[in-house]
């Protein structure tokens, strides 16, 4: 298993006021290894086989036993090899980002999240990590449920672009936000019984009513809100 780098120098042992003392006291150390104190002069070596870098973004170079405030070469030596070599990695700050920034086109990529909300967020990310071998960041982003955030952002996408009222009416192509409805098939598989493509011949044939879409689609977010996953099959 490769391992996880989080590099944050920690002074005032901040990560207690965050709930994380967990870190210091080698709870993760199977998996993460911690940095408080480099400079240029490091050996970054260890990024050869990172799966995942996580760096505070006011991260200071340590110099002669003391932070430099005007000084951030190691971060910005991290940042790019991390870039360069396509490394998932979380970029957390204490500033007041009103949310993590996550974007489907960059899945291993989190930047602008809150400290605070990193170390909330940082024990399921590694404990999952852990049990799969499999780095997701967007559990630092949303924390573990964030596929029901997700899952209700494409019903209503799907949903809202729905213009016809008349629910008897078939519904056609231009009433669909194919990109979303696919994530959103896709998510609820395997209990959903149907593929996208399934769905997109029987609406090209003209077998399904906006009605019946409709209840197919608040059947499956309902068990998404309720459970955590689809439990329905599209009917």
């Amino acid at each position: 298993m490769k391992m996880i780098y989080l590099i944050d120098d920690n002074r005032d042992n901040k990560r207690d006021e965050y709930g994380a003392g967990y870190i210091d006291q080698g709870e993760f150390d199977d998996c993460l290894i911690h940095y408080e104190k480099l400079n240029i002069k490091s050996d970054f070596s260890f990024l050869d086989n990172a799966a995942c870098v996580m760096i505070h973004d006011t991260f200071v170079d340590y110099i002669d036993n003391q932070y430099k405030e005007d000084s951030k070469k190691a971060r910005e030596k991290i940042l790019d090899v991390v870039q360069t070599k396509k490394i998932p990695y979380v970029c957390f700050t204490d500033g007041y980002s009103l949310s993590a920034n996550w974007q489907e086109e960059h899945p291993g990529i989190v930047f602008g999240i809150k400290k605070s909300e990193f170390y909330y967020n940082l024990r399921e990310f590694l404990e999952t990590y852990r049990k799969t071998d499999v780095v997701d960041v967007r559990i630092i982003a949303f924390g573990s449920d964030f596929m029901k955030l997700f899952m209700f952002k494409w019903y209503q996408n799907i949903i809202g672009s729905i213009q016809n009222d008349d629910e008897n009416a078939i519904i056609t192509f231009e009433d669909i936000d194919k990109h979303s409805l696919q994530k959103f098939i896709k998510n609820s598989e395997p209990k959903v019984g149907i593929s996208f493509n399934q769905l997109m011949n029987d609406i090209d044939d003209g077998k399904v009513t906006i009605r019946n879409f409709k209840d197919n689609v608040n059947r499956i977010i309902d068990g998404v809100q309720k459970y955590g996953k689809n439990i329905s099959v599209w009917k």
